[in-house]
């Protein structure tokens, strides 16, 4: 009988006790600014179709999903065909990957080469728009295009588009053009 008042008293006591344990469980509501992922001497393949595919590397990778961004420190690339030849390539000192649209923004001693159109692009800033498949500099950023056979154009206001191979420059244009005559 004892025995059973003492259990009868201690149920009644955890029955009234309340324990919080809200403290203890991890919190969904991170700061913004505190990544969710962080990959140190990063090597990553993205899949995009069956016929391109990206060797990515990088210092540092930070995965912000409410903001549906990765943030790359001392980022570099190399764009694959389906036989593994190298399309392009491209470095820079930092990159924002935008996971809603596949956008990239660049900046930083940007070097990007295509070995399709042999030719590379120099810039401080660059942005990819994947929808439109072009490529932009900044309205006051100047970009250096540079031909293997020799032209090297400069100028302010860039974009390429790369769906027609044009290049385009707003203003300040200058350079050597060589032009291939038989």
């Amino acid at each position: 009988m004892r025995l059973l008042c003492t259990v009868s008293l201690l149920l009644f006591f955890l029955g009234a006790c309340s324990l919080d344990y809200r403290p203890a469980q991890l919190e969904d509501d991170r700061a913004e600014t505190v990544p969710e992922t962080v990959l140190i001497e990063a090597q990553l393949v993205i899949v995009r179709s069956e016929a391109r595919r990206f060797r990515v590397s990088a210092q540092r990778v930070e995965h912000y999903p409410g903001q549906q961004q990765q943030v790359f420190s001392r980022f570099a690339f190399e764009e694959i065909d389906r036989d593994g030849a190298v399309l392009s390539s491209g470095s820079a000192e930092s990159a924002i990957y935008f996971t809603d649209s596949d956008d990239i923004e660049m900046s930083g001693n940007i070097d990007f080469y295509s070995y399709q159109h042999q030719a590379g692009i120099h810039a401080d800033w660059l942005r990819w728009n994947d929808e439109q498949r072009r490529l932009s500099g900044s309205p006051d950023g100047l970009v250096r295009v540079e031909r293997d056979g020799g032209s090297t154009i400069s100028g302010v206001g860039f974009t390429a588009d790369m769906r027609s191979s044009t290049v385009e420059f707003a203003k300040q244009v200058s350079g050597t053009l060589v032009t291939d005559e038989d």
